[in-house]
């Protein structure tokens, strides 16, 4: 597993940097950004922002099978660039197919204080046992090992994106009601059959 870090850009230089170890280089020398399946977004989706503005809110992503590894994602606001807009910091894994992810990620004590201060905020947000984004994560980590044939995952329902993932809490949620469905129609369809045949 590689365990890396997408570092906020306070200066809105247009360039992410990661930060893998104690080195610090742009993203593109760790990933082949063009690989990522259309609705892995690196970092929040501005609509998932705006729709949770809570300071600890956390977003997960999960994308099988990019160039042979399994990508996992984890971001948490990190405060605001030089005009006043949002950023966040991003724990990114890379995953051999046989790796699970880890819901708390490592902290990078190399990093400068105030993102090592964001680093422990994400995984002290993350061991909390509360908290509907946090829930929202661990139901992501559970429908990865229990959706083999899902490609991608995401902690929280994308409504006005081009791209949905394959995955999310509310995409389950429907699809354990249309199982509920199913089942209480063929048991009144089967009750039927029996009082009238």
């Amino acid at each position: 597993m590689r365990d890396i870090w997408l570092l906020p850009d306070y200066a809105q230089s247009g360039s992410i940097q990661v930060l893998e170890g104690h080195n610090v280089k742009p993203l593109y020398e760790v990933l082949n950004v063009g690989s990522l399946p259309a609705s892995f977004v690196l970092g929040t989706p501005e609509e998932v922002l705006l729709n949770n503005p809570q300071d600890d809110f956390v977003f997960a992503q999960y994308a099988r099978n990019v160039e042979g590894k399994n990508i996992f994602s984890c971001s948490i606001r990190a405060g605001k660039d030089v005009s006043g807009r949002t950023v966040l910091l991003t724990n990114l894994q890379i995953l051999d197919s046989d790796q699970t992810p880890r819901i708390l990620p490592e902290i990078n004590y190399s990093a400068a204080k105030d993102i090592v201060d964001v680093m422990e905020k994400l995984t002290y947000v993350l061991s909390k046992e509360v908290g509907a984004s946090v829930n929202n994560v661990r139901l992501l980590t559970d429908a990865i090992g229990g959706s083999k044939s899902l490609m991608t995952f995401a902690s929280e329902p994308l409504v006005k994106a081009a791209n949905k993932p394959d995955w999310t809490p509310s995409k389950k949620k429907y699809s354990d009601l249309k199982i509920k469905v199913w089942l209480t129609f063929i048991v009144l369809f089967v009750l039927v059959v029996y009082f009238f045949h």
